[in-house]
């Protein structure tokens, strides 16, 4: 709503227009859901078995993929389900969510859904991963960096302690290492 009123239309149709395939669905889908459809029922194992067999058949357990229902299953999901429906998937099909969703899309959409997924279930280890990435390679993504630890800076007392178990050295330091002047700053207060 803020959007449209803001920029004259809405967010969604933008996104249905300049975007395509599997991605538009997920964006798509991601800003018209919200975590469980059925929350005011409680959440069952049977559930999360129902919805992990869903995310099965649609994908690996068919010829073809059924993309709309892994889409809809995985972002309605709450992060406590997701960790159900994980905990039941890799139990019967000895692989989790993240390496279904590999075998069953590719490119922004697998990065995307894989994110949503990861990050429900290990948040903060996901987004160490993110900010480490941010400023892997030959130079830093400044971009990436700055919406991370912008974006998750209320739980950088949670992701600093897994950056540094990850890569043996302080988030801080890193920054440090990797950035200057008033944009160091800036990310380090």
């Amino acid at each position: 709503k803020a959007f449209a009123e803001l920029y004259g239309t809405d967010l969604s149709a933008m996104a249905s227009s300049d975007l395509s395939g599997d991605f538009r669905q997920i964006v798509t889908t991601a800003l018209h859901e919200t975590h469980d459809d059925h929350m005011h029922l409680p959440l069952t194992s049977s559930k999360a078995e129902e919805d992990a067999e869903t995310i099965y058949r649609a994908g690996e357990g068919e010829r073809g993929t059924h993309d709309g229902a892994i889409i809809k299953t995985l972002l309605a999901s709450s992060p406590k389900h997701l960790q159900e429906i994980e905990t039941i998937y890799t139990e019967r099909h000895n692989r989790g969510l993240a390496q279904a969703i590999e075998n069953e899309f590719s490119g922004s959409s697998a990065r995307a859904l894989a994110f949503h997924v990861n990050v429900s279930l290990n948040p903060w280890n996901t987004l160490a991963d993110l900010i480490h990435d941010a400023m892997d390679g030959i130079g830093t993504n400044e971009t990436a960096l700055s919406a991370a630890i912008v974006r998750y800076h209320p739980y950088m007392h949670k992701i600093q302690p897994a950056y540094e178990h990850k890569n043996k050295t302080s988030l801080r330091d890193r920054v440090r290492g990797d950035t200057s002047g008033p944009y160091q700053e800036l990310l380090l207060h």
